[in-house]
Order: structure tokens, then sequence, then C-alpha cells
């Protein structure tokens, strides 16, 4: 989702003191985690509502996508290329201040096309259920800014339960439109980038997030105890201040069982400097693969879960506006893709690459030109060199 987190990756990419170097991680995961007497835990804890680590590269690539504004008729097409081209996943905005503009109603529009696509095209979706309407914004101001937080989290709470309960496994949905061949949401992640101040004004507070994240997770779970549930874990807060402070390390702190409700871990590891090498590890603290540092957390913490990747990008902007050119936007994401593949295959099951969508083409739009296809629609060499990856993986 388009934010100043890749803008300021120099902040958001450091890895807390707590975390391991980088090939410490990469010890962790491949062998068996000893537990000293002082973890939280003294065995690790079993991983609810995760399913194995699919064994097809097509099964496990996906795209960040902002399908929910547009028509049924557009969607229907570009999930026709998505799924034509080998992928078979979406990560789409499921915004609670669209569909739940008034409270107690819900406008299911934006996204029962969303899901008609996936149904109709056979891919699968990702939804974020992030952003406050007007009327449970903390908005200061009165204005209703959605990037607030709700005053109740027990009203996400609900609205995230509604969302199970309309397109999970025997969702409302289904049952009104028999004429689609039911492919029920199996993945909701809890807000996005909520270490961040521009998606959780004025700024991040993972005790606040911990109340929201935990209501919002056992929701979900009454209402479809198969639906897989991200938390987002990525390192470090980004505030208004600029100091640097632990995000997924404190909000283990606050909540350590919070864990216990969820499924997976989320992680947006866009490598600072910005032009970086997914490849390059030469200091840990900016690098792609920190990935591995969220993971080793909550390891610590007695809890495996998986890591899904999902959002991961390179600007094809010019290098004096960060960007790396159109050619090496190709060669760092299939790098990156095939290292989550290969490499971290155990932990990682899915990428989603930001992002599916038309760039602006302007030398100067750094996050303009993150996206996968050229100003008028035509795929960039970016993608062609993910068709390639998911036939050599």
């Amino acid at each position: 989702m388009r934010s100043p987190l890749r803008t300021a990756v120099s902040v958001a990419g450091c890895v807390v003191a707590l975390a391991a170097t980088a090939g410490a991680a990469q010890a962790a995961s491949v062998r068996p985690l000893s537990l000293s007497a002082s973890s939280s835990s003294s065995k690790l804890q079993a991983t609810p509502a995760v399913a194995p680590v699919p064994a097809r590269p097509a099964d496990r690539l996906g795209v960040s996508s902002h399908f929910v504004w547009f028509s049924e008729s557009y969607i229907n097409a570009e999930m026709q290329r998505i799924r034509a081209s080998g992928v078979h996943w979406v990560r789409d905005d499921f915004n609670w201040n669209l569909i739940e503009a008034r409270r107690g109603t819900y406008d299911w529009t934006r996204t029962d096309n969303v899901m008609t696509a996936s149904a109709k095209n056979g891919v699968d979706v990702l939804a974020i259920l992030t952003f406050s309407p007007t009327w449970a914004s903390t908005d200061p101001s009165g204005a209703g800014d959605r990037n607030y937080p709700p005053s109740d989290p027990a009203d996400y709470a609900r609205f995230a339960a509604a969302v199970a309960a309309r397109y999970g496994a025997h969702g409302a949905f289904w049952a009104q439109h028999p004429e689609l061949v039911a492919r029920p949401l199996t993945a909701v992640e809890l807000w996005n980038e909520p270490w961040g101040k521009w998606a959780w004004r004025p700024n991040p507070s993972p005790a606040a997030y911990a109340r929201l994240a935990r209501g919002a997770a056992a929701a979900v779970r009454a209402t479809d105890p198969a639906m897989r549930i991200l938390l987002p874990a990525d390192l470090l807060q980004v505030r208004t201040d600029g100091t640097i402070v632990p995000w997924f390390e404190t909000l283990l702190k606050v909540d350590p069982t919070l864990l216990r409700l969820v499924s997976a871990l989320s992680v947006h590891p866009y490598p600072g400097p910005r032009e970086k090498s997914p490849l390059d590890d030469s200091n840990p603290r900016w690098a792609y693969s920190r990935v591995l540092a969220a993971r080793t957390l909550a390891m610590a913490r007695g809890y495996v879960r998986p890591v899904w990747i999902t959002e991961i990008g390179w600007s094809s902007a010019d290098p004096s506006a960060g960007g790396v050119g159109e050619a090496q936007q190709a060669i760092y994401l299939r790098a990156a893709v095939n290292r989550a593949f290969t490499e971290w295959q155990s932990f990682v099951p899915h990428v989603f690459v930001y992002t599916w969508s038309r760039g602006t083409g302007t030398p100067s739009d750094w996050d303009g030109n993150l996206a996968l296809l050229g100003p008028d629609g035509s795929p960039k060499p970016a993608w062609a060199a993910l068709q390639g990856l998911l036939g050599a993986v």
C-alpha cells in the first residue's frame, strides 16, 4: 500500500538490538530451536489455522493491487491477465471506512466485485482490514481522518468478523451467488503498517494495536476458525520525532500471548538504501534479509510462525530519485522472490510484489514507478522476469 515507508526506509530498515545478525537468524531458520531457561515458553507453540507451504511457486507468488477502487469489468480483466501469467494471489484493500461508512451499515459493493472476479478467475485474495471510518476515528480535529485508530477496538473486531462471515468458508456471499464456484477468503491482515506514523496517527502504539489485534483475531477465529490471520511484524516504528523504537519486540512485550491467536507474520522488507540488491547482506540492519529477524523474535518467545512478505518492490525511477531503472527492477525482483522461495522456502509461504498498477512514467516519481505495468498498461520487464521465475524455481 502506498505509504511514506518507502520514502523513509532508512529508518524502517534498522534491526533492533535484540534481533540477531542476519547470519544468526538464518541459522535459526534451518536448525531446531533450543530455548533457554529464560524463554517465555518451555516449548514451541502450535500455529493456528496455517496451511503447509505451497509446493508450486505459482501458489506462492502474489501481487499487491488496489482493485477495490475499480469497476467489476476492469477487475475481472486484470485478474484474467494475472492468472494467465501464472500468478494465483492478490493482496487488496478491504477498507473499513468504505465498507462501514455508517456504523452498523455495510456496503459490500466494492469488495463483492473483487471476490466475484477472484472466483471467476481462480485467484486467491489476501484482504487488508484497515482504515477507520469517520465515526470511529480518534482524530482529535473531529475531521475523522481514517489513519487514526478507532476509539473502540470492539468496533474493528465486529467489522473483521463481518468480513469473515461474508467471504470466508460458508460465507453469506457464496450462498447469495450460487452461480459462482466459491473461492472463499482464506487470509486477512490486521491493519496496514500500524508501526508507521502515516497509518497509525499521531504515532504508533504497540499497546493500543495489541488491543485492536487481539479483539479482531479472536472475533475472526470465532467466525471462521480456518481463516489465516496475519500480524504486522516489521521491526521498528517510524515516528514523527524520528526516534528509533522497536515495534515487533515491544508488541510481544505488551502482549506476550498475542501470537497464539495469529497464523503468520507480515513484513515489508524494502531495503535501505532503496536501490540495494536483495542479495546484499553487507549491512544486515538495512538488508532485505532482515525478514529473518522477525521470525527469530517470535521463535525466541516460543512461537513458530510463517513469514508472509506482503510487500516488496524496487522502483524503475531514475537513480537520482532512488530508482534502479526497468532492467534492474526486473533483476532485483526476480532475485528477491527466488531467494524467498529457495533459501527461505521452509517458512516464507507467500511473497506479494508491489504493485500491480500502471506506473506514472515520471522519472522522478519513486513511488509511482514501483508499478509492474507501464503508463499504457503494458507489462514492464519485471513482470516477464517474474513469469520466467515461476517455471524455473
